[in-house]
């Protein structure tokens, strides 16, 4: 036996270098949360790039008995106009006739499923944007004077905030139900964070994951669960750290009903284009997948939108 010639892949290697799986890996997704409580508005084709919002100024309670026969003074009107300006934006991908004929994976396919999420990022990050620039700042510091953990002083003092602004919950009361563990969950704010400071709010006094909620039926992916009066969305396209090493913190928007408004250009602006092969050379030689959208979110009120500044449990 140890005299026998034998033939081995050294003497004849496979053919086939390696085995492709045709199946495509699946990448990472974020959740898109930030536009999901604005007010939703449309500006019509063929108008404008701006839109102009306007709220009536409230009039104060008319306390003072009048005099007999005689009117009382006047009261004048006002109003506060909020004008938003929208942009367009737009990404594209050039494919060559050699790609598209070797590839096994379309390479159209590709790009047309990575492009949606990248539309849709772009539209959640450019609405993240504008509501992490609201005028109104909490530092939690619990006693520190630091940025600190997310806490229940500081979070019960943004709610108070809120509340004294009149600003209307988002989310209605969740009772308690019969199955064992459940509890309720008050009518609340949304508050948006990392992914980062799932920890931290973990560790609040009185938090409530939601897979304690007695209903599961208002409960969205991206929930994380509730702290007294404030909902936690997480998402990794939350705002990212701020600050030196020594003093990151991350900027968490408390939102309130009708804070904000996200504003598209008439019906379905936001588009899908394919270009063929030869649309712009003699040869066929190139062909284009992209997008574009006009998009833009504004603030609608400033007292009714609340950013926590706080920082996370980091691990070794």
């Amino acid at each position: 036996m140890a005299n026998e010639n034998l033939t081995t892949t050294t003497q004849l290697d496979s053919e086939i270098e390696f085995f492709y799986d045709r199946v495509l890996l699946e990448n990472a997704r974020a959740q898109f949360v930030f536009g999901m409580f604005g007010v939703r508005k449309n500006l019509p084709s063929k108008s404008s790039l701006s839109m102009k919002f306007r709220r009536a100024g409230t009039l104060s309670a008319a306390t003072v008995p009048i005099t007999e026969g005689q009117e009382p003074n006047a009261d004048v009107l006002s109003k506060t106009d909020i004008m938003v300006t929208l942009s367009q934006y737009a990404a594209v991908v050039h494919i060559t006739d050699l790609c598209d004929l070797t590839v096994i994976n379309g390479p159209f396919t590709i790009a047309a499923e990575e492009q949606s999420f990248q539309m849709f990022t772009t539209v959640d990050n450019l609405t993240r944007d504008v509501l992490i620039a609201g005028a109104s700042i909490t530092t939690f510091t619990n006693g520190d004077p630091n940025a600190g953990l997310p806490n229940e002083i500081d979070i019960d003092s943004i709610v108070t905030t809120l509340m004294g602004s009149n600003a209307s919950k988002i989310t209605k009361l969740v009772l308690a139900g019969r199955a064992q563990a459940t509890l309720p969950v008050a009518p609340s704010y949304w508050a948006i964070g990392h992914t980062d400071l799932r920890p931290a709010i973990k560790n609040v006094s009185g938090f409530v994951h939601t897979k304690n909620y007695a209903s599961q039926g208002s409960v969205h992916s991206a929930e994380y669960g509730a702290t007294d009066e404030v909902r936690w969305m997480l998402t990794t396209e939350a705002d990212p750290l701020v600050g030196g090493q020594t003093d990151s913190y991350y900027e968490v928007p408390f939102l309130a009903k009708n804070a904000y408004a996200t504003v598209n250009l008439g019906a379905g602006n936001a588009k899908n284009i394919r270009k063929p092969f030869g649309y712009n050379d003699a040869l066929n030689l190139r062909a284009a997948s992209g997008w574009k959208l006009i998009y833009a979110a504004r603030i609608l009120n400033d007292t009714f939108i609340h950013i926590g500044r706080m920082t996370a449990i980091l691990t070794a």
